[in-house]
């Protein structure tokens, strides 16, 4: 029986990220990479990589909701072709694809790159291994895409792996049975620091490596590049003007309320920055793969975090423009980023939009008034309805109701704590700076432009098949099934 290299390949790619132990040093132990070299040579996929002189036809945008961009701008700004994945038009892969900064990195190329959008809203590592890597060109219109042809790859990924969603709660919302927030906030960041967050890291950026090599969207195939960024830390640490301050729904469900005191602030900032230098650390060490870390523009963000310096009405609920992240108390309908003041007046029109999103949840699973009147420290929400017993329950109790307020609250939830629209023009321009200082200079003479399309068919690039129709090929153009060659885009 005839087996396929690049299978066996990807197979022992796995078996060998789950398996490795991590040398304690900065960066990983270098059999680590000399050995996801040699397996790259033994498929013929181990060429030296080298800055790349291609102009970017097409790039590959994967990983979690922070790439799919989730609630920026309000449901009206949803891609329905992404359906539970919840991609949005605001997100920084959107913002990326239409940036000037293009022209330069292709060399006045008339054509910018095709984004193929795959990134799904709550992957983990094993998804994005699972669901956003499976090779194949035919990837428009479908909740899952196939990989692409393209020459680089730009992603978030491993916030969801740690559990953030269930630390809100236990930290900030207990909307669903929370847990100790002080133990989590120590579980969670000796994970975020571990071997084991660092070997899936590595496991998932190599695969990437290998499956944008074997794409060959990149000529050569091992220019392929893979640009990872980093997550925003949530909040300012420093100004007590939240240190009284409750977003707890569970308040009156006897969970008891939590505020948002400067130390947990404090300690959640510090856990995303600890997750941040894991991740920088095996995109580091893979650097010679074509693999390179991007900085969160957390120097844009200041100012605009949750807790800055503002009224008290404010951090009471902070759902305007100021405020980069998205609270939930902001209502899902409203197609922007919120109030130009600080908050809606009390006469407020808007005001009247806003509907109290504990009380709604309490309303949707235990209905019967009784039983709510009936809820104590003794009968907490959470025995009463299995929705309230995790984040998952909560989200998937919401999903099954087929009623408009049941959508609402699951998507305001979803949403959380994720950026605006504004704010991913930041993550955007951060990306952009890293892949021009990663891009060389293109070869108008080169292999860019002459690519071989059919007419009539999808599975090259899009410029070629675009240029094969409008009559730009050198000879037999737009015949069906003729082979032509694209020459360099017109003058």
């Amino acid at each position: 029986m005839k087996v396929n290299t690049q299978t066996l390949l990807f197979a022992s790619l796995l078996r060998f990220t789950n398996a490795m132990a991590i040398d304690k040093r900065d960066g990983p132990a270098p059999s680590n990479v000399q050995q996801f070299a040699s397996q790259l040579e033994a498929s013929k996929l181990g060429g030296q990589y080298s800055k790349p002189t291609q102009v970017v036809d097409q790039f590959l945008a994967i990983g979690d909701s922070y790439t799919a961009g989730i609630g920026s701008n309000g449901q009206d700004d949803r891609d329905p072709q992404s359906y539970d994945c919840r991609r949005y038009k605001g997100a920084y892969p959107y913002i990326i694809s239409e940036d000037d900064g293009w022209d330069e990195i292709n060399g006045n190329h008339p054509k910018a790159p095709t984004l193929n959008f795959g990134a799904c809203s709550g992957a983990k590592m094993d998804d994005l291994l699972s669901k956003q890597l499976t090779l194949g060109e035919e990837w428009r219109d479908v909740e899952y895409h196939t990989f692409g042809k393209p020459q680089l790859a730009v992603l978030t990924i491993a916030g969801n792996d740690h559990d953030f969603g269930d630390l809100i709660n236990d930290c900030i919302a207990r909307a669903w049975r929370p847990r100790d927030c002080d133990e989590q906030l120590r579980e969670l960041d000796d994970k975020v620091k571990s071997e084991e967050t660092y070997t899936k890291l590595f496991g998932v950026l190599t695969s990437i490596v290998q499956k944008g090599r074997v794409a060959k969207g990149a000529d050569p195939p091992e220019n392929f590049q893979t640009f990872i960024q980093g997550y925003v830390p949530l909040w300012n640490d420093d100004d007590p003007g939240c240190d009284d301050i409750s977003w707890s729904w569970g308040a009156s469900w006897y969970y008891g309320k939590a505020f948002l005191k400067r130390d947990m602030r404090s300690k959640m900032n510090g856990l995303v920055n600890d997750l941040n230098a894991n991740i920088k650390k095996v995109a580091d060490a893979l650097n010679q793969f074509g693999v390179f870390y991007v900085e969160p523009p957390n120097d844009a963000y200041a100012k605009h975090r949750f807790c800055e310096p503002a009224p008290k009405s404010y951090h009471e609920s902070e759902v305007g423009k100021n405020t980069w992240f998205w609270h939930w108390d902001y209502p899902i309908g409203h197609n922007d980023e919120g109030p130009e003041t600080y908050a809606f007046d009390a006469g407020s029109p808007d005001k009247d939009n806003f509907f109290n999103v504990s009380q709604a949840a309490l309303d949707i699973f235990i209905p019967d008034k009784e039983k709510q009147k009936s809820l104590s420290a003794d009968n907490p929400v959470h025995n009463n309805s299995a929705a309230f017993r995790d984040y998952d329950s909560f989200i998937k109790g919401l999903d099954e109701k087929d009623v408009e307020i049941a959508r609402l609250i699951s998507e305001a939830t979803r949403r959380s704590f994720h950026p605006k629209e504004t704010a991913y023009k930041e993550h955007a321009k951060k990306f952009m700076e890293v892949i021009k200082a990663n891009r060389g200079n293109v070869d108008r003479a080169g292999t860019s432009d002459s690519k071989e399309c059919k007419p009539g068919r999808r599975d090259n690039f899009d410029k070629c098949f675009d240029q094969c129709y409008q009559g730009l090929c050198q000879e037999n153009a737009g015949e069906p099934g003729v082979i032509c060659t694209c020459p360099d885009a017109p003058a």
